[in-house]
């Protein structure tokens, strides 16, 4: 045997240099190892650009997009690894939403496009690439330049490769500063302005754009225009089930108005659903243009240097003429160079909950951007398209030079919020009693007395052994601990219990209805829940294909909070999530799963939905038609098809409201607006102010989640009038509407629109009953999952539990044209 023996000091050291070679070669495959396999992450942005300095925006408490840029050191396969976007919801629960990552090539930068929901305005962000065994990068992106707008904040998207000149002064400033330069510009304020000038950049999930209210779509530059009707990435899907959601859409049209027919061809086979029933057939030359009275524009004068190329357009059923114009020729100018045709400049129609706006010529062409009524153009566009101020936010008074300040972040007493309003009664459950904080701070003091100073005295006076308190002591904590346990099973029980409200939107004009539900559970332990929502078929929707990807609805579900600046509201300045462990949303946020909700607490949800009618019959059949004798009016029938018996149904028709009553299944009824006195017609204030019972409600004040009183004018058919209807209801005219905004379809009942019906009713009110037993019934128009998520081949578990439901139905009925 060989030994190695070394010393200190000045004794020689003896090694056995043949040992030299063979160590070498031991060793040599561990010094140098394969190269592992790594994935950076090289940038990430979130939400959409801004167009100054990497800025970019989005809001508190809506969907944006995630722009994430990676690298591979190897070819990646797909399918192996996931990107995961964290953040916190409103009430500091982390969540994540997962994105499959594709295939990556060796050393090749790739783009990916995932989506977040800030809580609120102070959300932390981490973006992580992982797979089953390790993690290979994350980061957290800057919030200088991507701190989340307030939800009250009017966004406007600019879709273009070429910006429209005036539009972001107009929109970002008061028309009194309008000389100032567009450079000098602060995007401060109620309104914002993003760009995507990239079809990369544009969202392939509709709700990418949750956080726009505006999106103006310019269509001059040849090069976009074509990248967007060629590409394959569902972004042409994406944007037109935005619309169709609720979502607001200029489209302008001039010079290559053969791409835009094509886009619009292409979004109704993909879609099965016109964006707008207008044919575009070729261009002319005008010399002139007006808009009045539209715009209010009346200075009629030649364009000084080229003329403007207007698109001819052919308006459809439900489409309405805004501006009609025919030009007149020039002074001393020859004749027949000008086309005085009367034409349509401007027109509009609805596309499912949505508002699409057509304007015939480029809004960045040269000739109209060196009109003079440019800018009472884009006001009047302000004017049509953003929501309703709140009357307390159009009191505060303005610094002179300097942007309004959003109330959201400022304020400290916000004006009240609709969703707000909506989810203290969905918060409050009455058969769980709510001890008042009297009460809670009796007992408190009660409890401090006895482990305290009664505690000293029993074993000082009476026992005479001070050290007998590590006795006394846990003895109480455990028995007051098990009276407060026992006390609150005996008054809160140990059920779960469940709030919730459906609101179902018929479209007679497409042929689908779009499904928004609203719910709260009441956890009577400490439990992850998973949570699904789908609409009753056959009832209510046609069936899902058992062959198809398994999301037919396109269902999307998240968590309710407050827009509010106030604990538990999206408005507020938060930080990181109180519980570490995130629940997931499933995949195109179709469900959540794992949300944790602790014993006796509540959590508030909103889902929404889209479908078909059923296969075998529509929800509604109408037929009606103007009358011969009296064209302003319509009369014909109609029938409901529903499964359950419509209650206080009234319909919409040119600003006036005419009263049905009830709808049975199957039973025709005959509308007839001529005979104003018989059908007891009313204007639409006064059928705001009228009263609807709802044998839940009580006027008692309580408690609610957060111990705010609540009164009975907190009805469910109180709010959702305010819901349906928000510009035209003076009775919250001091309230905001944030985040339901886009169910607002006021603008439908204006009294030029002639060409449809607008009907509304609701469900028999009931008591809360056995879950499973209303979710068969037929009363409600949509199903929740508790415990799984709706996929093919899985079975919906049994609904535990009580439930008290709420079903509201608004339906959209075409009237013929007139002969």
């Amino acid at each position: 045997m060989t030994s190695i023996t070394a010393s200190t000091g000045r004794t020689a050291v003896r090694q056995p240099f043949f040992l030299f070679p063979v160590l070498a070669l031991l060793l040599l495959p561990a010094a140098a190892p394969a190269q592992p396999l790594k994935i950076t992450i090289e940038g990430v942005r979130v939400g959409f650009p801004a167009g100054v300095a990497g800025e970019t925006r989005l809001k508190s408490g809506a969907w944006a997009p995630v722009y994430v840029e990676v690298k591979s050191n190897k070819d990646f396969p797909p399918g192996r690894a996931v990107l995961i976007v964290e953040t916190a919801d409103s009430d500091n629960v982390q969540n994540r939403y997962l994105t499959p990552v594709p295939a990556l090539d060796e050393d090749r930068l790739v783009s990916l496009l995932s989506y977040v929901r800030p809580g609120n305005l102070g959300a932390d962000i981490k973006v992580t690439i992982r797979d089953e065994d390790r993690e290979y990068d994350s980061i957290k992106p800057g919030r200088m330049s991507q701190y989340p707008l307030g939800p009250d904040t009017v966004l406007y998207l600019v879709a273009g490769r070429s910006r429209p000149p005036r539009l972001r002064q107009v929109i970002l400033q008061d028309r009194r500063e309008e000389e100032q330069g567009e450079d000098e510009i602060q995007d401060l304020g109620f309104r914002r302005i993003a760009y995507i000038d990239r079809i990369e950049q544009m969202p392939t999930r509709w709700f990418g754009y949750q956080a726009v209210d505006i999106l103006v779509l310019t269509t001059g530059n040849e090069s976009f225009i074509k990248e967007l009707v060629e590409e394959q990435s569902h972004c042409k899907e994406a944007l037109a089930e935005w619309v169709r959601r609720g979502g607001k859409l200029v489209l302008s049209v001039g010079h290559n108005h053969q791409w835009v027919s094509r886009l619009l061809s292409q979004i109704e086979q993909l879609s099965k659903v016109k964006l707008i029933d207008c044919e575009i057939q070729g261009t002319v030359l005008r010399r002139h243009l007006v808009l009045h009275p539209w715009v209010g524009q009346r200075q009629v004068r030649p364009f000084a240097r080229e003329p403007l190329e207007v698109a001819m357009l052919a308006p459809g059923k439900n489409v309405d003429v805004l501006v009609k114009e025919r030009d007149f020729p020039v002074e001393g100018e020859a004749g027949g160079k000008v086309d005085n045709v009367e034409r349509p400049l401007l027109v509009q129609a609805p596309c499912g909950l949505g508002r699409v706006l057509l304007v015939a010529f480029d809004l960045e062409q040269g000739a109209f951007t060196q009109w003079p009524g440019q800018t009472d153009f884009y006001l009047r566009l302000k004017q049509e398209l953003e929501p309703r101020p709140s009357r307390a936010a159009a009191d505060r008074p303005a610094i002179p030079g300097q942007p309004i300040p959003n109330p959201m972040a400022f304020d400290a007493s916000p004006s009240p919020e609709i969703a707000s309003l909506l989810q203290d009664s969905l918060e409050s459950f009455d058969d769980i009693p709510v001890v008042s904080f009297g009460w809670v701070a009796l007992f408190i003091f009660l409890y401090i007395l006895v482990v305290g100073p009664l505690d000293y005295l029993f074993l000082k006076k009476v026992v005479k052994r001070l050290e007998l308190t590590w006795i006394t002591f846990p003895v109480v904590v455990v028995v007051v601990s098990t009276l407060a346990y026992f006390t609150a099973y005996y008054l809160k029980g140990n059920d779960l219990k469940i709030n919730k409200v459906d609101l179902v939107d018929v479209d007679l004009h497409s042929g689908r209805s779009y499904g928004s539900t609203w719910f709260t559970l009441f956890s009577p332990r400490i439990q992850n829940y998973t949570v699904g929502v789908e609409p009753a078929y056959p009832g209510w929707a046609r069936e899902p294909d058992p062959a198809g990807p398994g999301d037919d609805y396109s269902t999307l579900v998240g968590w309710m909070g407050r827009p509010e600046n106030v604990w538990g509201g999206s408005g507020r300045s938060g930080g990181g999530g109180l519980f570490r462990r995130a629940y997931t949303y499933a995949p195109n946020a179709a469900g959540l799963e794992g949300v944790p909700i602790q014993v006796w607490a509540t959590k508030s949800f909103t889902a929404s939905w889209e479908a078909p009618f059923p296969a075998d019959r529509p929800l509604f059949t109408a037929k009606l038609r103007h009358t011969p004798a009296s064209p302003e009016n319509v009369d014909g029938p109609l029938t409901s098809n529903l499964p359950v018996d419509l209650e206080d149904v009234v319909a919409f028709y040119r600003g006036q409201v005419y009263p049905i009553g009830r709808l049975t299944p199957g039973v025709p009824y005959t509308l007839n607006t001529g005979d104003a006195q018989r059908q007891g017609a009313r204007s639409l204030d006064q059928w705001f102010q009228e009263y609807l019972p709802d044998a839940r409600l009580q006027q008692t004040p309580r408690s609610g989640r957060f111990g705010w009183a609540m009164t009975g004018d907190l009805s469910y058919p109180a709010l959702m009038k305010a819901i349906l209807f928000f510009r035209k209801n003076e009775n919250y005219a001091s309230s905001d509407n944030a985040t339901l905004r886009h169910l607002d379809q006021s603008w439908r009942l204006s009294r030029e629109r002639e060409n449809e019906v607008i009907l509304f009713g609701r469900t028999a009110p009931r008591p809360a009953e056995a879950a499973e037993a209303v979710t068969k019934d037929g009363l409600t128009a949509s199903r929740l999952w508790l415990g799984a998520v709706p996929r093919p081949n899985t079975s919906r578990p049994e609904l535990a539990g009580t439930i008290l439901q709420r079903t509201f139905v608004r339906v959209f009925i075409p009237v013929a044209p007139k002969e």
